[in-house]
């Protein structure tokens, strides 16, 4: 069994959590599951996270600032933000992320440039703030953040259509 406080121990920070945005969501996202297991006592469930994503493992492990400094376990944000782990956002940075996104405005200036597509806002995102979008967006692609499950697996006998529309298919996403 592994203890969250026993890696934090060790462990060195970086100044940005990770390039890519998604992946950066996930690492802060992540870091929190696990200080909220240890909270909680939840061994099985810190370990079973540490074994899908060993990167967060050794995130934490490269920290040497005392464990008095960093780890709170009632405050699964502040303890990732001072891992390096999370996002720290300054006020302006905060007020900015609380706002609602005018989306129609953006598509309209977008529109405006002369692009050669046009732009229209998608309705999923109307009256969300910039930082309920951000959460959402972004793909990872860090193989480090991936979980590994299995294989691929092939389709046996499985065709695969000439033309497909996710949007379509999936109206509700």
């Amino acid at each position: 069994m592994k203890s969250f406080v026993t890696a934090v121990l060790a462990a060195g920070a970086s100044a940005r959590v990770h390039e890519y945005f998604a992946e950066t969501n996930l690492i802060c996202s992540i870091c929190q599951d696990a200080v909220k297991y240890e909270a909680n006592n939840q061994h099985e469930d810190l370990d079973n996270l540490y074994e899908m994503f060993p990167k967060l493992e050794e995130k934490i492990q490269t920290f040497q600032d005392s464990i008095s400094e960093i780890v709170n376990l009632q405050d699964a944000l502040g303890t990732c933000q001072r891992l390096n782990l999370c996002e720290s956002y300054n006020m302006v940075d905060m007020i900015e992320d609380n706002e609602i996104i005018d989306l129609k405005s953006v598509s309209e200036h977008v529109n405006s440039i002369g692009a050669n597509w046009i732009s229209n806002p998608n309705s999923q995102f109307n009256d969300m703030t910039r930082s309920e979008i951000k959460k959402i967006m972004g793909t990872i692609v860090d193989p480090d953040w991936i979980i590994k499950e299995g294989g691929i697996q092939e389709a046996v006998g499985a065709s695969v259509p000439t033309f497909f529309n996710s949007s379509t298919n999936w109206p509700q996403c």
